[in-house]
């Protein structure tokens, strides 16, 4: 059953953050994931703060195994810190409700 994954991200460093983006894909589509969807700080509906600044992504796994698959597969590390070196992250997998 395909899961989902939020990304939310305040880019610090616009330079690592495009070096990330460039390897973005790639490293998702490894374990099956897919970018549904993204939301830029100014695309909010209602914004009171709580994350003004920030870029949200929305992904897509085949599963929640392939999720952590690629959050924790070691091969992806230098992609993940670029990540981590260029925003302040948040990433959690969506339970169905």
């Amino acid at each position: 059953m395909p899961v989902h994954v939020v990304a939310v991200a305040e880019v610090k460093d616009p330079e690592t953050m495009g070096q990330y983006s460039q390897k973005a894909g790639a490293a998702l589509a490894k374990h099956g994931g897919r970018i549904v969807s993204v939301a830029a700080p100014d695309a909010a509906l209602e914004d009171t703060g709580a994350a003004s600044a920030a870029r949200f992504v929305l992904i897509e796994f085949p599963s929640a195994e392939d999720a952590n698959g690629w959050i924790s597969d070691p091969e992806l590390e230098p992609i993940h810190k670029l990540r981590q070196g260029g925003a302040k992250t948040t990433i959690r997998l969506l339970n169905p409700v």
